[in-house]
């Protein structure tokens, strides 16, 4: 058998008389409630708050840098910077080209600092 819909109006009369009707707690309820309550701040009043542990420089480092997961991705981009910056691969020269045309490109060498930058005349 198959129930016929209701429409909103009609629903709306089961929820007003569901909010018209709100069921109380008795006052025995409301009692054991509140003993129980109070039997569990008790104990907990009554231990002592553990002082903060200090935190030391390197902690503090840590913790603004965003934690472990942001200095190992940190980490991670120095290393790869420092290859990239050493090993130079050939495509990063053309496109260096393509940025700063008329710029001849750097070599390695270029940026070892030698005596021999020292002795030229001029």
């Amino acid at each position: 058998m198959m129930m016929a819909e209701m429409r909103d109006d009609e629903l709306e009369l089961f929820f007003e008389a569901g909010r018209a009707a709100a069921p109380a707690p008795s006052e025995a309820l409301m009692e054991r409630v509140l003993a129980e309550a109070q039997a569990q701040q008790a104990p907990r009043a009554q231990t002592p708050a553990r002082p903060a542990a200090a935190r030391g420089a390197w902690a503090g480092l840590l913790a603004a840098l965003g934690g472990w997961p942001a200095v190992t991705a940190l980490a991670a981009v120095a290393v790869a910077g420092i290859w990239l910056g050493y090993a130079s691969p050939g495509e990063l020269d053309g496109l260096t080209a393509a940025l700063w045309p008329g710029q001849g490109g750097y070599d390695v060498v270029d940026m070892i600092p030698s005596y021999d930058g020292l002795l030229g005349e001029g």
